[in-house]
């Protein structure tokens, strides 16, 4: 029987984290799931979980950071196979079957599955850009990246070559753009996950803040900086290419290029500042 863990990293969404859990261990096939491990990632232990489960169990990384929380994650896991997903994310039915399956019959080394954007209560723009923009599936694929939304990874593969523990964003890009150097990705769209879209645009702008003190850390600081004077093309070819009205289209374009030049500003922030936003 394969051994399967499923890794949760959670700062300050101890509410949603149970939510993920009580699905979890209520999927197609959750009798195979080995190990469900809750990486409480807050500054002192905050996360409780009242579920009599012996797989499941809850370990507090004191290293701010999602990398962090995952790479702790990852040493204390039993697994051979490690799944890698969000707090709030809400799995589909058969999500975790169809991943099962595929390292039973195919034995993939990573495998990469969609991301849903859901509304959720979020505002009408912030919706319509999160479902355009991100976790875009074609749109990785194209780039042969994925992200820990929604990631597996054999467990020996990440305890080799762990996650980049020195930014809050985006080392899941970082460590399978550098994986599929050299090998091939299996991107399935059957196994799907949900994620709901920000809450507003300033939630927008936080995330993208976020993102851009990982870039920050880990690339040329001037090259960075010129990089802000060009235009988001990727994402202009996503809004023009989505099924949305015109009218739609031109105001998500707009937000696409506001939140390209509000860079500038997180840029001299954190030449100032030297602080990171979570």
């Amino acid at each position: 029987m394969l051994k399967v863990s499923i890794i949760i990293p959670t700062y300050c969404d101890t509410e949603q984290t149970i939510i993920l859990i009580e699905q979890l261990l209520n999927v197609e096939w959750s009798d195979k799931i080995y190990e469900i491990i809750v990486v409480d990632n807050n500054k002192k232990p905050d996360v409780i979980l009242n579920f009599d489960d012996p797989r499941l169990k809850v370990i507090h990384c004191q290293k701010a950071g999602s990398y962090s929380a995952r790479n702790f994650g990852v040493r204390n896991a039993q697994g051979d196979y490690l799944i890698f997903t969000d707090s709030d994310c809400k799995p589909s039915y058969d999500w975790f079957k169809k991943i099962y399956l595929k390292l039973a019959n195919d034995s993939f080394e990573v495998i990469a599955g969609v991301t849903k954007i859901t509304e959720d209560g979020s505002s009408r723009w912030a919706f319509l850009f999160e479902r355009v923009i991100a976790f875009n599936f074609e749109n990785m694929k194209k780039n042969k990246v994925a992200t820990t939304s929604n990631l597996t990874i054999k467990k020996l593969l990440v305890e080799k070559y762990p996650f980049n523990e020195n930014s809050f964003s985006g080392g899941d890009i970082e460590w399978t753009g550098n994986y599929s150097k050299h090998k091939t990705i299996h991107y399935s769209d059957e196994v799907i996950v949900y994620h709901p879209a920000r809450e507003s645009i300033a939630k927008i702008m936080n995330k993208d803040e976020r993102v851009y003190g990982g870039f920050y850390k880990r690339r040329n600081k001037i090259k960075l900086l010129l990089s802000n004077f060009i235009l988001p093309l990727t994402q202009f070819e996503l809004i023009i290419k989505a099924n949305e009205k015109p009218i739609n289209k031109l105001v998500l374009i707009f937000l696409a290029c506001f939140f390209r030049f509000s860079r500038f500003y997180y840029h001299f922030k954190l030449l100032i500042t030297g602080s990171y936003r979570r």
